[in-house]
């Protein structure tokens, strides 16, 4: 996948992504990037995690699977403020 198309798009037209990897900080962020993961998944607030990585991250945001709810204010500001949340 090209630096310059978004995670979302692959998905949606199947080019083939295949590993994504659940992670719930930094250093399986990184953990996962070196086992050639090609995106992550977080459940809730990806805080150090953007920086950690050059992965897309998606943010998992079913509260009733997690628990944890990431308000849309939030969604929309790490959508805007960090290159790499999809």
């Amino acid at each position: 996948m090209s630096a310059s198309r978004r995670f979302s798009h692959a998905i949606a037209e199947g080019d083939g992504i295949s590993v994504v990897a659940a992670v719930e900080d930094a250093d399986a962020a990184r953990a996962a990037e070196a086992q050639r993961a090609e995106a992550l998944v977080v459940d809730g607030d990806p805080g150090g995690l953007r920086e950690a990585t050059s992965l897309p991250i998606l943010v998992y945001n079913i509260q009733g699977r997690t628990a944890v709810n990431v308000e849309t204010d939030t969604m929309a500001r790490l959508a805007r403020d960090c290159k790499n949340i999809v």
